[in-house]
């Protein structure tokens, strides 16, 4: 496993790394950011199939899957989606900007991975 770059992207002291690593034809996205930054989802797939699963009580699955959906289309392997991003008392309004920071962030990576694959 190779770790081919990081992005991240800050807003009104929030802030979220992408972590991107290479393995093979394949590729693994660590999202991260907050206050307490784990994993509590993670979407895997490639351009013809996807899984989600979710621990507990964890929503990242919604960042995982849109993620996933902006990188899948230039990869030929797989991708990896994992994400854990907690804010403490986070409200509407920060939960719409850490979804639009995640697809901001997306962007770049996809941008990185465009770079990569057509190599």
């Amino acid at each position: 496993m190779e770790k081919v770059s990081i992005v991240k992207e800050e807003k009104q002291n929030i802030q979220i790394e992408f972590s991107l690593f290479s393995i093979g034809d394949d590729f693994l996205v660590a999202v991260e950011g907050g206050d307490v930054p784990h994993i509590g989802a993670v979407t895997l797939g490639n351009q013809k199939e996807e899984i989600t699963s979710k621990l507990k009580g964890h929503k990242e699955h919604i960042i995982t899957q849109d993620i996933f959906h902006i990188l899948k289309e230039g990869v030929r392997g797989n991708i990896l989606v994992a994400g854990g991003i907690h804010i403490d008392y986070i409200s509407i309004e920060e939960i719409q900007l850490v979804q639009e920071m995640c697809q901001d962030g997306a962007s770049k990576v996809n941008k990185i991975l465009k770079e990569i694959t057509n190599d």
